[in-house]
């Protein structure tokens, strides 16, 4: 499963290209879900932390850099991130320097749900829901509450997919022609 909601990322370390971001808290996502921020299990990712694009856990290709810290403070999953800049990584040198532009601040907690309660199996459900401190408001829309969950990967995920937004790092000078190439962009026609 994965939980995304449109987050803040604060730059710690420009030259290690250390980022913090309030990953995740309790409020209804898309999914029309809410996982309860208490209920992290951080247990795998002390074995291994990776910070990936896009979910895509398929090749240590898609590695961006590494989960170093994550905690949970005022309601919110905090974690600290340590991109793979300058080691070779084309796309972790493109999402640093796209998140220190202010391009890129999205990221995505991936994770397996350990207990939960749904719509569709859980008698009484919106009591429940209402006990565990899901808002009145959202009740009528919600489909699943995760009540513990542990957490598998953090990414970097473009929130909102918007389709601009290399284009206006690009305008903005936080990416060059080189960078593009990287990703698959090529020739003045794309670049336009």
């Amino acid at each position: 499963l994965r939980r995304g909601i449109t987050t803040k990322a604060h730059i710690l370390d420009r030259e290690l290209g250390i980022v913090e971001y309030v990953a995740s808290d309790s409020t209804l996502d898309g999914d029309r879900e809410a996982t309860l921020v208490d209920g992290w299990d951080f247990s795998r990712m002390e074995k291994n932390a990776p910070f990936i694009d896009s979910h895509r856990q398929d090749s240590i290709e898609h590695v961006l850099g590494k989960v170093i810290g994550g905690r949970v403070e005022n309601g919110q999953l905090v974690e600290t991130v340590q991109w793979a800049v300058g080691m070779g990584r084309e796309l972790a040198d493109i999402g640093f320097k796209m998140t220190e532009a202010g391009f890129l601040r999205g990221v995505s907690v991936g994770f397996i749900a350990l207990e939960e309660i749904n719509v569709k199996t859980t008698r009484d459900f919106h009591a429940q829901a209402r006990e565990l401190g899901v808002a009145v408001d959202d009740l009528p829309e919600l489909q699943a509450v995760y009540k513990r969950q542990q957490q598998i990967e953090l990414s970097a995920v473009v929130v909102g997919s918007n389709p601009n937004a290399l284009v206006k790092a690009f305008d903005a000078g936080a990416l060059v022609e080189k960078d593009l190439a990287a990703i698959g962009f090529g020739g003045d026609d794309e670049y336009d």
